[in-house]
C-alpha cells in the first residue's frame, strides 16, 4: 500500500508537468487525470493511516496506550506518521493546484480595459 501510495505521489508529479507544458488540445485530459490522482492520493493516505492503526492496534492493548504516562509518546508517534505521509501528500497537492490553475485557459481581454504593465 505504501509503495502504491508513494508510486501515486510520482504520478502527480509529472501530470503537474504534462499539464502545465501540454498542448491546448491534451491539456484537459491531464488535468483531469491530475485531478482522479490527487484525490486517489488522499483516499491511499487514509487507508495507509487505517492499516497501520489496525496493525498496531492487533500488537499493543488499547489499554496501554491511552496509559497517562503512554500519551506523550503516543502523541509524538501520531505526529511522525502524519508528517510522514500527509507532508508529501499535501506538497503534492499543493503543486498539482498550482499546475491546475497555471494551465486554465487565458481570457481574451475586453475592449477598453487596461492591461497591467509587467
Amino acid at each position: 500500500m505504501a509503495a502504491f501510495f508513494a508510486s501515486c505521489l510520482a504520478v502527480s508529479l509529472i501530470l503537474d508537468a504534462l499539464t502545465i507544458f501540454s498542448q491546448d488540445r491534451t491539456r484537459w485530459r491531464y488535468r483531469t487525470l491530475l485531478v482522479v490522482v490527487l484525490i486517489l492520493v488522499w483516499v491511499l493516505f487514509g487507508l495507509l493511516l487505517l492499516q497501520i492503526v489496525d496493525r498496531t492496534s492487533s500488537v499493543v492493548s488499547s489499554a496501554k496506550v491511552w496509559a497517562p504516562e503512554r500519551l506523550p509518546a503516543t502523541g509524538r508517534d501520531a505526529a511522525i506518521l502524519l508528517a510522514s505521509f500527509g507532508g508529501p501528500a499535501a506538497l503534492a497537492t499543493v503543486l498539482g493546484v498550482w499546475a491546475l490553475r497555471a494551465s486554465r485557459r487565458k481570457r481574451p481581454s475586453r475592449p477598453g480595459r487596461l492591461e497591467r504593465w509587467p
